[in-house]
Protein backbone atom coordinates (compact mmCIF):
# COMPACT_ATOMS: atom_id res chain seq x y z
CA UNK A 1 0.00 0.00 0.00
CA UNK A 2 1.68 3.67 -1.18
CA UNK A 3 1.11 5.92 1.30
CA UNK A 4 2.60 8.79 -0.48
CA UNK A 5 -0.38 10.03 -2.57
CA UNK A 6 -0.47 13.65 -3.87
CA UNK A 7 -4.31 13.65 -4.94
CA UNK A 8 -6.86 14.31 -1.82
CA UNK A 9 -9.31 11.74 -3.73
CA UNK A 10 -6.98 8.61 -3.19
CA UNK A 11 -5.54 10.21 0.27
CA UNK A 12 -9.80 10.19 1.24
CA UNK A 13 -9.94 6.53 0.12
CA UNK A 14 -6.52 4.86 1.30
CA UNK A 15 -7.84 6.51 4.95
CA UNK A 16 -11.72 5.77 5.08
CA UNK A 17 -10.52 2.52 4.00
CA UNK A 18 -8.00 1.78 6.57
CA UNK A 19 -10.02 3.28 9.46
CA UNK A 20 -12.91 1.26 8.53
CA UNK A 21 -10.71 -2.13 8.44
CA UNK A 22 -9.10 -0.71 12.15
CA UNK A 23 -12.30 -0.52 13.80
CA UNK A 24 -13.77 -4.19 12.59
CA UNK A 25 -10.36 -5.75 14.26
CA UNK A 26 -10.66 -7.08 17.42
CA UNK A 27 -7.41 -5.22 18.16
CA UNK A 28 -8.92 -2.26 20.71
CA UNK A 29 -5.68 -0.18 19.98
CA UNK A 30 -6.00 0.01 16.33
CA UNK A 31 -9.91 0.54 16.86
CA UNK A 32 -9.08 3.77 19.71
CA UNK A 33 -6.08 4.70 16.75
CA UNK A 34 -9.10 4.83 13.95
CA UNK A 35 -11.79 6.54 15.81
CA UNK A 36 -9.07 9.57 16.36
CA UNK A 37 -8.15 9.70 12.83
CA UNK A 38 -11.56 9.68 12.03
CA UNK A 39 -12.29 12.58 14.61
CA UNK A 40 -9.66 14.70 12.76
CA UNK A 41 -10.05 13.21 8.92
CA UNK A 42 -11.02 17.01 7.83
CA UNK A 43 -8.05 18.22 9.07
CA UNK A 44 -5.90 15.30 7.65
CA UNK A 45 -7.08 15.85 4.26
CA UNK A 46 -6.74 19.75 4.32
CA UNK A 47 -3.27 18.96 3.95
CA UNK A 48 -3.85 18.10 0.60
CA UNK A 49 -6.01 21.41 -0.27
CA UNK A 50 -3.06 23.34 1.41
CA UNK A 51 -0.47 21.98 -0.37
CA UNK A 52 1.44 24.43 -1.90
CA UNK A 53 0.14 27.09 -0.26
CA UNK A 54 2.81 27.41 2.60
CA UNK A 55 5.94 26.94 2.36
CA UNK A 56 7.12 23.35 4.50
CA UNK A 57 8.97 25.57 6.67
CA UNK A 58 6.08 27.85 7.42
CA UNK A 59 3.14 24.74 7.81
CA UNK A 60 5.68 22.96 10.33
CA UNK A 61 6.73 26.16 12.67
CA UNK A 62 2.44 26.87 12.54
CA UNK A 63 2.29 23.05 13.56
CA UNK A 64 4.61 23.82 16.24
CA UNK A 65 2.89 26.62 17.77
CA UNK A 66 -0.79 25.14 17.19
CA UNK A 67 -0.05 21.83 18.98
CA UNK A 68 1.30 23.97 22.37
Amino acid sequence: MDWNYHSGLRARQLLDHWTNMARRSKLEPFKTFARTLRQHRRELLAWFAARGLFAHGATEGFNNKAGR
